[in-house]
């Protein structure tokens, strides 16, 4: 019963949680990996999408589509280990 009641509390750190590791996970990784080179970075902006999606904005931001494809899978898989899916 305890849980029930701390319903709400528990919902919003989980949604604060997964945005975190959804959408500030990529800059933090990338800053904290000091990558310098610029194709990389833009080839992991489109992680939080399909594949088919990460390929077309890739190439609109001219960043390398095989890196864009792991990284998308990748990120699939993890939040599907770690997280409800």
């Amino acid at each position: 019963m305890r849980l029930k009641s701390n319903e709400y509390q528990i919902y919003l750190a989980k949604s604060f949680a997964q945005n975190f590791f959804v959408f500030d996970s990529t800059a933090f990784a990338v800053r904290f990996l000091n990558v310098a080179q610029n194709i990389v970075r833009l080839s992991v902006i489109p992680r939080n999408v399909t594949t088919p999606l990460a390929i077309a904005i890739t190439n609109m931001f001219k960043g390398n589509v095989p890196i864009a494809c792991v990284v998308v899978v990748l990120t699939g898989e993890l939040f599907v280990t770690f997280f409800d899916a």
